[in-house]
C-alpha cells in the first residue's frame, strides 16, 4: 500500500509502503537491550523506518530504535524493562517505509 503525504496544501512527495514481517526477539537479560536483523524488502540505507509492535508483544519488552542496517535490512533495538529475562515469541510487526 503506497500513499503520497500531503503537508497542508502542498505535497511532500514521501511515500509511505506498509509491510508486515514476522520479528523474532533473541532472549533479553532484566534491564537489558537487545537486537534483531529483520528482512524487510525495499528498504536502502537512509530511508525512516517506523516499526509498530502487535499489541501482543510480551510485557516488559519496549521497541527503542529501528534503523536500515542493509538494504532490505531494519535492526530492532529492544529494551526488556522487566525484571526477569525475556524470550519474545515470533509475532508479525508493522513497518512503514518513508523515502
Amino acid at each position: 500500500m503506497s500513499e503520497l503525504l500531503t503537508a497542508g496544501r502542498a505535497s511532500v512527495g514521501i511515500v509511505l509502503t506498509k509491510t508486515v514481517v514476522a520479528v523474532d526477539p533473541p532472549s533479553i537479560t532484566t534491564l537489558a537491550l537487545g537486537t534483531v536483523a529483520v528482512t524487510v524488502p525495499g528498504v536502502v540505507v537512509g530511508d525512516l523506518v517506523i516499526a509498530t509492535p502487535p499489541a501482543t508483544l510480551e510485557a516488559g519488552l519496549v521497541p527503542i530504535s529501528a534503523i536500515v542496517t542493509a538494504p532490505n535490512t531494519v535492526t530492532l533495538t529492544l529494551l526488556n524493562a522487566k525484571g526477569t529475562t525475556v524470550d519474545g515469541a515470533s509475532l508479525n510487526w508493522t513497518f512503514a517505509l518513508v523515502g
